[in-house]
């Protein structure tokens, strides 16, 4: 069985020892966490009784979640060492969160479809705009988008009079419909 180091939990390691010979008085005990790149050493308590406890805290910032390694309760009782217990171990996160995007909205931005051309530029142009729900108002709203792509099909259709005029002529024409 792998024991499991949290990098989120602060957690206790409590096990009951069982000492022969030995008086537990004045024993000491510490747990040894190795792995490949770094050994990290925990010291507890062990009661009257023979209850240790050995507080393990948050590996964030020591060991990185997936990391595998080694860990190994020693006791040092009376001038004699042991080791009574080992065990592999993986380091994890109790609390975890993942996201998901689902998708991302495009933006609203005025689009124009050219379908059809006649040779009334003005007409053509107004049409296009009516197509599109675009009113007198929109333009002047939206005046520093839409007049430089009037202005652009005003060069397009080779209009005989300037571009104020044309533009003039587009707005009127969509106040009247």
């Amino acid at each position: 069985m792998n024991y499991t180091l949290y990098t989120d939990k602060k957690e206790n390691f409590e096990c009951t020892i069982k000492l022969e010979g030995a008086s537990l008085k004045d024993a000491k005990t510490r747990m040894i966490v190795h792995t490949d790149d770094l050994n990290l050493m925990f010291e507890g308590t062990i009661n009257k009784s023979g209850k240790c406890k050995i507080p393990i805290s948050r590996m964030k910032g020591l060991l990185s979640e997936q990391v595998t390694g080694l860990m190994k309760l020693e006791v040092i009782a009376e001038d004699t060492y042991f080791q009574p217990w080992e065990s592999k171990f993986t380091v994890d996160a109790q609390k975890k969160l993942t996201v998901e995007v689902k998708s991302q909205k495009e933006s609203k931005k005025p689009r124009m479809i050219v379908s059809e051309i006649r040779n009334d530029p003005v007409g053509n142009l107004v049409e296009l705009f009516k197509q599109n729900n675009i009113t007198a108002k929109e333009i002047v709203k939206k005046k520093t988008k839409l007049i430089p792509i009037i202005k652009e099909y005003y060069k397009k259709v080779n209009y005989k009079k300037n571009s104020k005029y044309f533009i003039r002529e587009v707005v009127s024409k969509l106040t009247k419909n």
